[in-house]
């Protein structure tokens, strides 16, 4: 009997270790993912095409993404994720220019952010390996910065000085009013 024991004593000590050494320790939860009720937006590049709401292709200029508009969801930001769908992503948003420190050092996967003007210009692109050591601060002021997976603005050729395409409602702009050009008037026949 002592070895049937024995066995049973090494299962409960193999599950018990099995079960805290896992992601998520006894709790059994999985790296956090939007918050409930996060807000998205979407974002697109200025001049290129954007594919239908509901199609989010990899390759398309077009991102989802998860606003960060409060101190807390902004430290937060994408810490304690695992990665990001392809077509989604965070936008950072400040209530001015302002110079953020960002630390990447407990990202799980690699990231790209673009910082950006308050008209949505590009002024810096900056891509991040998995658990990049040290601070980053841009070099001007920013009000916004988008996150997206690692490598998006280099794959599309997003450059510097681009301009991303952002909702009204974060940037203060209101929506140019509707223009109506007069027709033309009907050539003359030719006679």
């Amino acid at each position: 009997m002592k070895w049937s024991r024995q066995i049973v004593i090494f299962i409960a000590i193999f599950l018990m270790v099995g079960l805290f050494m896992r992601p998520g320790g006894c709790t059994g939860s999985r790296p956090a993912g939007p918050a409930p009720g996060a807000r998205f937006v979407t974002v697109s590049v200025a001049g290129r095409p954007r594919p239908d709401e509901k199609d989010l292709a990899a390759s398309s200029f077009t991102v989802q993404a998860e606003v960060a508009d409060t101190s807390q969801s902004r430290q937060k930001g994408l810490v304690g994720r695992d990665g990001l769908q392809p077509g989604y992503g965070m936008l950072y948003v400040y209530p001015g220019p302002q110079r953020p420190k960002f630390d990447w050092s407990q990202m799980a996967f690699p990231v790209s952010d673009a910082f950006l003007g308050p008209d949505g210009a590009i002024l810096d692109i900056r891509q991040i390996a998995e658990h990049e050591q040290g601070a980053y601060t841009p070099k001007e002021p920013v009000r916004f910065v988008l996150e997206v997976r690692g490598g998006w603005f280099q794959d599309r050729g997003v450059r510097v000085g681009d301009r991303l395409v952002l909702p009204d409602e974060l940037t203060g702009q209101e929506a140019p009013a509707a223009t109506v050009e007069p027709a033309p008037a009907p050539a003359e026949p030719a006679k």
